[in-house]
């Protein structure tokens, strides 16, 4: 008998998995909305239009500095030029000290945790894509 409940407890444990990793997923993604909102004040991430940032939309894989009609700092676009591609390891550096990575941006510094920049970069990953 005493089997039976623990393959039936293993079993039902194995079955609320997913659901344990969606609701933690769903967390993350209402953190990252929250942490994006001091973010929308410059920077549109669902939309392919700028604010005083450039938009956010399709950013993961970009070159730094070549989002259309948005006005750059000669440092990003130089960036750029010399090959920076915005990707999740890059953006954590930037969020932390945005002049660390591109001395001369026009950003300014914002004052995150590690967790809200981990669910912010979350956030990103899943609603910045290009619609298709």
């Amino acid at each position: 008998m005493k089997q039976n409940n623990r393959t039936l407890s293993l079993g039902l444990a194995l079955l609320c998995l997913p659901f344990l990793a969606c609701n933690a997923n769903a967390q993350g993604s209402e953190q990252g909305a929250q942490v994006y909102k001091k973010c929308a004040v410059c920077h549109y991430i669902d939309r392919d239009k700028n604010r005083v940032g450039p938009s956010l939309q399709d950013i993961i894989g970009r070159q730094a500095g070549t989002r259309e009609k948005f006005r750059y700092s000669p440092a990003m676009v130089k960036a750029g030029e010399n090959g920076l591609i915005w990707n999740r390891d890059i953006m954590e550096k930037y969020l932390h000290n945005p002049q660390s990575v591109v001395r001369g941006t026009r950003m300014a510094p914002v004052r995150l945790s590690d967790e809200d920049i981990a669910s912010l970069l979350d956030y990103i990953e899943e609603i910045a894509k290009k619609p298709e």
